[in-house]
């Protein structure tokens, strides 16, 4: 199940999966403990990450950030995976441009990548709208 989808164009691409979830999370982030993965499509290229975990409350988190990014036209949102081996980070410039930055290690080799997507500040509210689907589906209590 796709969390989100963020595109530079058809050719350039991060998509955030839920692969497997459970739930049995702790209730105050919001009930449901999720194994995931991210795709990353670029000018010639496409590599999947190793699964990691996160939960309700990072996704939370990262839509929160992306809403107040929204109302002041510019900031930066960050998500998280539970051990920290996947970093997105979203930061737009008070220009309405901006940059999707993805950075993974695998915690069990040498194995890491990073890349960057570039992005508009009028593609939010796509991306809020995918975040708040997920939300309400898992029952995430605000």
């Amino acid at each position: 199940m796709k969390i989100f989808v963020c595109e530079e164009n058809p050719d350039r691409s991060l998509e955030l999966i839920i692969t497997n979830f459970e739930n049995e999370g702790d209730p105050f982030f919001g009930g449901c403990y999720f194994t995931g993965k991210v795709k990353l499509k670029g000018s010639g290229f496409a590599a999947e990450t190793v699964h990691f975990h996160f939960d309700n409350h990072n996704i939370f988190r990262f839509y929160e950030s992306l809403r107040k990014i929204y109302r002041e036209q510019e900031g930066k949102a960050v998500f998280h995976s539970e051990s920290k081996e996947l970093n997105v980070t979203v930061h737009i410039h008070n220009s309405g441009e901006g940059i999707v930055q993805i950075q993974f290690k695998d915690l069990h080799s040498d194995d890491s990548f990073s890349s960057s997507l570039y992005i508009h500040l009028s593609t939010l509210p796509y991306i809020l709208e995918q975040l708040r689907h997920h939300l309400d589906i898992f029952k995430y209590c605000s």
